[in-house]
């Protein structure tokens, strides 16, 4: 094979993988991204009789990588990685409930990666998510109002959970291979991966002038309800590389961040939860290079940042430890009537 030809293949093979990691950062078609399915995935994963989760992890594509098996070894506790791309409060409602409804009388302990740029728009649920009747059902009607389902998705894995675009799953949902580590074996850069990224994150933050109520609607939704169920999730929010952080910085984020701490710190009057921002990587110890495109993490800095997560979450994953309202506690109620919720006069130092 001559050189010319040599080259030819390796760009060949280069430019399919790095499709299917445009995927991920959202520069193809919407329709192409529903090819992994990875909420079909992690519901097929889940409904195994063998999997009976408690250290459960929510969120979107950068938690994908998140082991179980390190918080295992940390925490004593079994888990599993529900997270699915591009993952918004909906989706966390759905799963939770959804799990909650498989075993009402186990315990969960949430690792719930947000992502702030989830409340910038307005739109509540993913079109995946929309395919799946068993996860909208969960979701309290005055929630989803005028929204039309899809025709539901028939799915079936891989048996070895490797996908023909080369993404490869563990049994436990966390994700092995990803797009980005392909895009590296193949002789990708990180930087041709972290140049779009930036991009997009500046076009996003532009448009970011602030919370989105009715994000901030579903977002509280999903606290009531896995209060309701006496679980107090840990909120992480996760890191980003300081070349992205930069670029962020000079086109919004601080305000953002600065308002979503607030509302994160006002909520906790309300509803119990832990929240670690590990927004910037010295606030852990972190490094640029462990995340590809400036958002994704390599397994390396995940399981680096996983010890980090349990180091700082105080008593939020141990089982010994019993469930406490906070202060003012506001009421879980099915079907929802209205946000907030208020708290019945008398009853502040009982249980919902």
């Amino acid at each position: 094979m001559n050189s010319r030809t040599e080259r030819k293949r390796r760009l060949g093979a280069l430019g399919s993988v790095w499709c299917g990691a445009l995927l991920c950062v959202g520069l193809l078609a919407p329709s192409a991204a529903l090819a992994s399915s990875p909420r079909h995935l992690k519901i097929y994963l889940v409904n195994r009789p063998a999997a009976t989760p408690q250290l459960v992890i929510y969120g979107g594509s950068r938690s994908q990588k998140a082991e179980p098996a390190v918080l295992e070894r940390l925490t004593g506790i079994p888990g599993f990685n529900i997270a699915s791309s591009s993952t918004q409060p909906s989706d966390v409602l759905a799963f939770a409930t959804y799990l909650h409804d498989r075993n009402p009388e186990q315990r969960q302990f949430p690792l719930w990666f947000l992502s702030i740029e989830v409340f910038r728009r307005d739109d509540l649920f993913d079109r995946e998510l929309l395919t799946m009747p068993e996860l909208m059902d969960k979701i309290p009607p005055e929630l989803k109002e005028g929204v039309k389902l899809s025709p539901p998705i028939s799915f079936t894995p891989p048996a070895d959970l490797v996908f023909p675009d080369g993404l490869v799953w563990r049994p436990d949902g966390s994700l092995k291979v990803s797009h980005y580590d392909l895009v590296l074996r193949n002789g990708g850069t990180r930087e041709q991966m972290l140049i779009p990224r930036i991009k997009q994150f500046v076009t996003n933050y532009d448009k970011f002038k602030t919370l989105s109520p009715t994000q901030m609607r579903m977002f509280e939704a999903t606290l009531a309800r896995m209060n309701s169920y006496k679980w107090v999730p840990v909120i992480l929010l996760p890191p980003y590389s300081t070349e992205l952080m930069a670029v962020m910085k000079q086109h919004g984020y601080e305000a953002r961040h600065k308002e979503a701490m607030e509302y994160l710190a006002d909520l906790q009057l309300h509803y119990k939860f832990v929240v670690i921002d590990f927004s910037s990587l010295s606030s852990f110890g972190g490094w640029s290079d462990g995340l590809f495109d400036g958002i994704h993490g390599s397994t390396e800095l995940m399981r680096f940042m996983l010890k980090k997560v349990v180091a700082k979450s105080g008593s939020a994953f141990d089982p010994a430890v019993p469930y406490s309202i906070p202060p003012a506690a506001r009421y879980y109620s099915a079907p929802f009537s209205s946000l907030p919720f208020s708290t019945p006069p008398g009853e502040e130092s009982q249980l919902p």
